[in-house]
């Protein structure tokens, strides 16, 4: 029996993100945050700008243009979170410009429970950010990693 492995054309690709993310063991709107990071498809400052509903400033730094990279890689909240969590290791090794890149690249290097808490641990930052947004309310990045109970001793595996 022949084995498939995931082509690199950009359908293909597309196709087996999508099947990854619908086998992670985490609840539907996380899977649905998942498919949304993967394809560029959430509404971050620089989308929001351009369709002229916001700045485009990043909401935790207010210094930079919030883009998909910048939120989950770059910003400081993001940085802090990788670390309460004992993910600071995997945080570096986010290459690409595009959620699919990470996640990708991510789910073939993870094992797939240590891969489902990382797209929490990304869920809570997303979570964080929104409650700066829309309720002003600053929660810290070790509060909201307690609250998604992603918090991890051993570091990356």
């Amino acid at each position: 029996m022949r084995r498939l492995q995931c082509p690199t054309h950009t359908t293909n690709r597309v196709f087996c993100i999508s099947k990854t993310i619908t086998k992670l063991s985490v609840i539907p709107k996380i899977r649905v945050f998942a498919w949304r990071l993967a394809h560029n498809g959430l509404p971050v400052g620089k989308r929001l700008w351009e369709a002229g509903f916001s700045t485009g400033a990043c909401p935790m730094c207010c210094i930079v243009e919030e883009t998909i990279v910048h939120e989950f890689k770059e910003c400081w909240y993001a940085k802090q979170t990788f670390e309460v969590a004992g993910f600071s290791g995997i945080s570096c090794a986010l290459d690409g410009d595009s959620g699919m890149c990470w996640l990708e690249d991510l789910a073939r290097k993870l094992p797939t429970k240590r891969f489902a808490e990382f797209v929490i641990l990304l869920w809570n930052i997303w979570n964080g950010r929104n409650a700066q947004v829309l309720q002003k309310e600053f929660i810290s990045a070790r509060n909201q990693t307690a609250r998604g109970a992603v918090r991890t001793d051993a570091g990356p595996r």
